[in-house]
């Protein structure tokens, strides 16, 4: 999938660090776990978010077929022998 454009993200909020059961709260409002971080984010960010996240869950975005050949490649141990690194390379810097 390619992301076209340059959205502007805005920037999180807060970041706090909860040691224990200090109090720090998830953004659903439920204690938090112990020894997590907490991270904040603008509603313009997370509604960009959920968009990104059911873009790459549409059907005609996931390669059935590449998905199969991956999958079989990995089980047979021949994925790395078929990959072109410099067609991955060339792909990438044609993206940029």
């Amino acid at each position: 999938m390619k992301i076209h454009g340059n959205p502007i993200l805005a920037t999180i909020d807060s970041v706090t660090t909860a040691r224990g059961n200090q109090g720090a709260t998830s953004t659903t409002g439920s204690q938090a776990p112990s020894d997590s971080s907490v991270v904040r984010m603008s509603h313009e960010a997370g509604t960009l978010i959920e968009s990104l996240r059911g873009q790459a869950m549409e059907p005609d975005t996931i390669r059935t077929d590449q998905v199969q050949e991956v999958r079989q490649q990995l089980a047979d141990g021949s994925f790395l022998q078929n990959v072109d690194f410099n067609q991955v390379i060339d792909s990438l810097l044609a993206d940029l």
